[in-house]
């Protein structure tokens, strides 16, 4: 990833489930946090990856099973943002 002030928007939507998750070092988490300051055009990228992890959170399943069908959607859209 580049540094914080050559961040794309590609760059930044690809690593948004990390960074909603917290999967990644501090030093990229703080460069994506810093675009998503400034940049309108990326919000709405995060607003939607949000609501749906708090979204499957609630769902009535055993954890498992929840942490288990989060998984399966994160990778399927980690997937397509690697292909588009």
């Amino acid at each position: 990833m580049s540094t914080t002030s050559e961040l794309t928007c590609l760059e930044v939507v690809r690593s948004l489930w990390d960074y909603v998750d917290r999967a990644m070092p501090d030093e990229q988490r703080d460069a994506i946090a810093e675009h998503l300051r400034w940049c309108s055009a990326c919000e709405g990228h995060i607003d939607f990856a949000r609501a749906l992890v708090g979204r499957i959170g609630t769902l009535p399943m055993p954890e498992p099973e929840l942490n288990a069908l989060r998984e399966r959607v994160q990778g399927a859209l980690r997937q397509e943002m690697a292909q588009g």
